[in-house]
C-alpha cells in the first residue's frame, strides 16, 4: 500500500535524497517551485535514481512513457503529479 506523504513531508525527504545524491549541494535553497534542472540540483544522470525514490516512496512503478522530464521539474510538480492523493 502507498504510504501517504504530505507535500511538507515529500519536500522534506525529497531534499534530505537531493543532499544524498549531490553532496555539498545547499537544499536549503530549494523553494518548492524551482526547476530542478536549472539549479543544478538534478541533471539527466540522476534521473534514473529520481525515478527509484519516488517509486519506492509509492510503493509502485511510475509509468515513464507517459512522464515527461517536466513532470520532475520541481518538488511542487512531483509531488502533484506522482505523491497527492488524487
Amino acid at each position: 500500500m502507498t504510504e501517504i506523504v504530505d507535500r511538507a513531508e515529500f519536500e522534506r525527504r525529497f531534499k534530505k535524497f537531493v543532499g544524498e545524491l549531490k553532496p555539498g549541494f545547499d537544499t536549503d535553497s530549494i523553494a518548492p517551485g524551482d526547476n530542478l534542472f536549472d539549479l543544478g540540483a538534478l541533471d539527466s544522470l540522476s534521473m534514473t535514481r529520481v525515478v527509484i525514490f519516488l517509486e519506492d516512496l509509492l510503493g509502485a512503478e511510475i509509468d515513464l512513457e507517459t512522464a515527461t522530464i517536466d513532470a520532475f521539474s520541481s518538488i511542487d510538480v512531483m509531488y502533484s503529479r506522482f505523491i497527492e492523493p488524487k
